[in-house]
């Protein structure tokens, strides 16, 4: 039996951590010998069969509340390069190589920012296979995610056995900067529909997403919801930072939206499933995703899809065979293909019937096959 270990940030609320549960929960217990590590002291929001551990130096909330705060006025204020989510220090790291030698580890999923410290762990580690899995799109880290790790990153890169991305898009990346070692692995569907589907009768539209204006693009939506018919409305699923939470909510007030964009806060469980199967579309406006599960959550439903395009909506929609793209930050066009998929049932059923399609070849025991394929190499 192998042993794996997934060193994650923490298993929050998100979809990245959502992902990492199942595919956690679902691997061959008879082949795996599953754990987590988390370099945060908080509990899962998502069920887990393996054992978790912390860091002993594990971050506490308060110090996250400070890291996010002093991150924040370093970007914002003084305009300087910062990373944009915590890095495993020194401490952390030492506490990872501990448990792996007293567990007897053979493989580490080195899961988003601990890939940046993938060379600390194979310069101490080097019979244990090194596999970082990102879940987002490659370039971010580049431009916005790692304003002072990038480098580190790279190094963690040529440290690493095999690297994990979403998309074709981000193999070919990394591929261009001379990385070979480079594996798609999409995210699966986690979401049970039952074998249920929206009937396309009722004029709202479905967004469900992080309450974050910049990734999520909800100054596009704002825009979307006063261009909207009046007889239609958009059910927004999602939580975010309180601040982001706050600016949503006034901005949806200062612009009398309430009626066309409710916003319902997370959904989870068998208020997602009703969310989905109570609307007739699905759409978003975000300006990069990784593998945006939640696409496949909604296709699940039969729900037609129409996206602003970036790497994670062209891979999902396989560059519009299975749903509708738009330049990102195209308004006029986004609102015209909406209209399109608003005023013609026939056009929905078409793009219904494309994405249970393809929600079927992201099903989990697909995915899992993969993971196991990769892992037992």
């Amino acid at each position: 039996m192998k042993k794996i270990t997934f060193a994650v940030g923490d298993l929050q609320m998100g979809g990245s951590m959502r992902v990492q549960s199942v595919i956690a929960n679902n691997l061959d217990k008879s082949k795996f010998d599953i754990s987590i590590f988390s370099m945060r002291k908080v509990e899962s929001y998502f069920p887990l069969d393996a054992p978790v551990s912390y860091a002993k130096h594990a971050i506490t909330k308060m110090q996250f509340r400070k890291i996010l705060v002093s991150t924040g006025f370093y970007k914002y204020i003084l305009r300087r390069p910062v990373d944009m989510t915590v890095i495993p220090n020194k401490e952390m790291v030492d506490d990872l190589v501990i448990f792996v030698e007293e567990n007897k580890i053979e493989t580490l999923i080195l899961v988003e920012q601990w890939a940046v410290v993938a060379k600390d762990l194979k310069d101490r580690l080097p019979d244990v296979t090194l596999i970082s899995w990102l879940h987002l799109n490659t370039k971010i880290y580049e431009t916005f995610l790692y304003g002072k790790s990038y480098e580190k990153l790279l190094s963690g890169y040529n440290n690493s056995d095999v690297i994990c991305v979403l998309t074709k898009e981000d193999k070919d990346h990394l591929n261009s900067l001379g990385y070979r070692n480079v594996r798609v692995m999409h995210n699966p569907v986690t979401i049970d529909s039952d074998n249920s589907q929206s009937e396309l009768e009722s004029k709202v539209i479905s967004f469900v997403g992080r309450i974050d204006y910049n990734h999520k693009g909800l100054d596009y939506l704002l825009e979307i919801a006063q261009q909207l018919d009046n007889d239609w409305k958009i059910d927004v699923a999602g939580s975010g930072m309180w601040l982001e939470e706050q600016r949503f909510k006034r901005d949806i007030r200062r612009n009398g939206l309430e009626h066309k964009l409710v916003w319902r806060g997370a959904k989870s469980g068998a208020q997602l499933q009703e969310h989905f199967k109570n609307s007739s579309l699905f759409i978003s406006t975000s300006r990069f995703e990784g593998f945006p599960l939640v696409f496949a959550e909604a296709m699940s439903f039969g729900l037609p899809v129409l996206s602003m395009s970036n790497s994670g909506s062209r891979e999902v929609l396989d560059e519009g065979r299975y749903g509708v793209l738009v330049e990102n930050g195209n308004i006029e066009k986004f609102m015209n293909e909406l209209k399109n998929l608003q005023n013609s049932k026939e056009l929905r059923e078409k793009y219904a019937h494309l994405s249970l399609q393809r929600s079927e070849m992201l099903e989990i025991d697909k995915i899992i096959n993969n993971w196991e394929q990769l892992l037992l190499k």
